[in-house]
């Protein structure tokens, strides 16, 4: 019974997704849709996120920063995009952020993958910078 449940549950969340993808009139490239489960935070408040180094961004800033010491743009520049990439192609993204956080307490799963996204996208080699104040809301360009 709960299999069954979780399959409709699963498959309602896949369609709504895909109903909304499609709906889209203006469909930009660098925009990521997120299933509708994504579109809430853990207190059930509603959050629309363009895509994943966006995502990363608002991570660190509400669940680490304060544990770091430092903003994310400092955190990803403790490293270059190739250093990045192997740290989290060895599985080790989240043992590396607690060398340079040492006050880090567990960092869930479900963060690595958009962390990576924002530390890549402003590693120290990047040649990138915020086009915004780091702790400013995210404003669509």
């Amino acid at each position: 019974m709960k299999y069954s449940l979780f399959c409709l549950v699963f498959l309602l969340v896949v369609l709504e997704a895909k109903s909304f993808s499609q709906s889209k009139e203006h469909n930009d490239s660098n925009v990521t849709i997120a299933p509708p489960s994504s579109f809430f935070d853990e207190k059930g408040e509603v959050i629309l996120i363009r895509n994943s180094v966006e995502r990363g961004r608002q991570i660190f800033m509400k669940n680490i920063k304060k544990a770091c010491g430092m903003n994310g743009i400092e955190f990803s520049a403790k490293h270059t995009q190739e250093e990045w990439e192997e740290i989290k192609n060895l599985c080790s993204f989240e043992h590396e952020a607690k060398i340079i956080c040492p006050n880090l307490k567990d960092m869930p799963d479900k963060w690595v993958d958009d962390l990576y996204d924002f530390t890549y996208e402003y590693a120290k080699d990047s040649g990138k910078k915020p086009s915004c104040k780091e702790d400013a809301p995210y404003q669509l360009h």
